[in-house]
């Protein structure tokens, strides 16, 4: 019979503060989310409940419980493609990389040809700065998306600047070329002005001008601003870089979740989250 304690960790441990609390929002439900509530009520073991309500969550912004709603669609129905997929997602936008990461390679085996999942797992995998598998899941949603796709251009932009990363400057000049200046994307315009910077043919203050009252500025210059602050990179401005990617990274406003700002936090603090 032992009489003393025996715990197995180090001298040295983290503190209950950093390791215990999650913090949540006093933000009131939508009726949204009150509605898809009730219907659980009645029906609790339907995995697609829960996951409207994630996503009706995520609406709000209230990501750590959108990931609840997720994780017990999960429970519900573990082979579920969909469910990891919009969780991996949630955890992208609360920063938690890697949660991210782990989540969309399970949704991209269960559901490989889901566009959304290769694409939302290239950017997990750039987040932590593994350019190679981010390139494995970009290739694979390029070959996916038809020019006249809206999200033509996103994917082009993504890729572009991951082939980059991997140094493969040819490949990565050789997909601009699908992106001309006379085509619509729609709201995927945003990456359309980034591709034609990358090209030459606009200049990155034309693009980074968007007037400061517009409801979604942050996002826009978020968005924008993670292609030229790697454009300035690739360019050897590296003075125009650290100043963008700063202001990027201490932007206000609330599209603090858009994947331009995940990115420059990623660049800014590093991939060890």
């Amino acid at each position: 019979m032992p009489n003393k304690l025996s715990l197995t960790v180090t001298k040295v441990t983290a503190a209950r503060e950093d390791q215990v609390f999650d913090y949540r929002s006093p933000l009131e439900f939508s009726p949204e989310v009150q509605k898809i509530s009730e219907l659980i009520e009645k029906d609790p073991n339907n995995g697609n409940l829960w996951m409207n309500k994630g996503l009706a969550l995520s609406k709000q912004k209230l990501y750590r419980e959108a990931i609840d709603a997720f994780s017990m669609a999960i429970s519900l129905n573990p082979f579920e493609g969909l469910y990891y997929r919009h969780r991996g997602h949630r955890y992208l936008s609360i920063y938690h990389f890697r949660q991210g990461v782990a989540d969309l390679e399970l949704a991209s085996r269960l559901d490989p040809t889901n566009w959304a999942i290769w694409y939302h797992l290239g950017l997990a995998y750039l987040l932590i700065g593994d350019y190679q598998r981010a390139e494995t899941a970009y290739r694979a949603c390029y070959e996916m998306t038809e020019p006249e796709n809206d999200s033509y251009a996103a994917i082009v932009n993504w890729r572009y600047l991951n082939l980059m990363n991997l140094g493969r400057e040819e490949e990565a000049q050789e997909i601009l070329q699908g992106v001309t200046a006379d085509m619509e994307f729609g709201e995927n315009f945003v990456y359309q002005d980034m591709i034609l910077v990358y090209k030459g043919e606009k200049s990155p203050e034309e693009v980074l001008k968007i007037a400061e009252d517009y409801r979604f500025a942050d996002l826009e210059l978020s968005t924008k601003g993670y292609g030229i602050y790697k454009h300035y990179l690739f360019t050897g401005q590296e003075e125009k870089a650290e100043e963008l990617l700063k202001a990027i990274v201490m932007l206000e406003g609330e599209n603090w979740s858009a994947f331009g700002r995940l990115a420059a936090h990623s660049a800014f603090y590093g991939t060890k989250l």
